[in-house]
């Protein structure tokens, strides 16, 4: 399956919620599964076809401490479903995974019943996606320009995202990987919020926008000799 394509979203797919992590499409993650429900949920998956072993990571709205031990605690409704490419049965039932975004998906409705919660998909895709328009290449200059800057030559995925560049990802794609790979974890809205938005154009202003104020950050950071991401920001 490649990373822009709608897998096959005919029957509930389980959630897997997170308060700091918003997975995009091409994204690749590692996730440890401790929790009862979790575990439940990974055994479950392994009963399918492996290109079957699809989980919707969610992010946690804020405010959802009181019930996020329950399927109850309030998610965003846009969604990146992944698949599950690789996996490592640990002790006690607990599992590592690799999973890897293939696409949006909004929650249609959620099936709370049961030791893990999951939820009826509609997979979405981009607007313009394929477009090659002179907007669309002006964006894909100014998000390369601004990675040569020098205060992103401290990130560690600084050579990654601009090797992208000479890929033939689309600028859809391009910013995804981007947002994912560069923007710091205490920027879960924001990238909520690019998640969220279908329009190619609209997710490149922001991704622009708010690599611009990453780089003042970085800059001031470095300024005062600080390590570079703080431990509290690392994806």
């Amino acid at each position: 399956m490649s990373g822009h394509l709608i897998p096959n979203l005919s029957r509930p797919v389980p959630v897997f919620p997170l308060p700091n992590l918003v997975l995009f499409p091409r994204a690749v993650q590692f996730l440890h599964l401790f929790e009862q429900r979790y575990r439940s949920m990974f055994s479950d998956l392994l009963n399918r076809e492996e290109d079957e072993r699809l989980i919707g990571i969610a992010h946690l709205r804020p405010g959802y401490q009181e019930k996020y031990h329950t399927n109850f605690a309030e998610i965003d409704p846009m969604l990146c479903v992944a698949l599950v490419v690789q996996h490592e049965e640990l002790s006690e039932g607990r599992y590592n995974l690799m999973v890897r975004g293939l696409c949006r998906a909004r929650v249609v409705k959620e099936l709370t019943e049961g030791p893990y919660r999951q939820a009826v998909l509609e997979g979405l895709s981009e607007k313009d996606q394929n477009g090659e328009t002179a907007e669309h290449r002006r964006l894909t200059r100014c998000l390369h320009q601004t990675l040569h800057e020098p205060p992103f030559q401290q990130l560690p995925s600084s050579d990654f995202c601009r090797n992208l560049f000479s890929s033939d990802l689309s600028l859809g794609e391009l910013n995804d990987q981007l947002a994912f790979y560069l923007l710091p974890a205490d920027s879960s809205e924001i990238k909520q919020l690019m998640l969220n938005e279908l329009n190619v154009v609209e997710r490149s202003r922001m991704l622009l926008k708010e690599l611009q104020t990453l780089g003042r950050r970085l800059e001031r950071s470095g300024n005062r000799g600080e390590v570079w991401p703080p431990p509290t920001c690392a994806n």
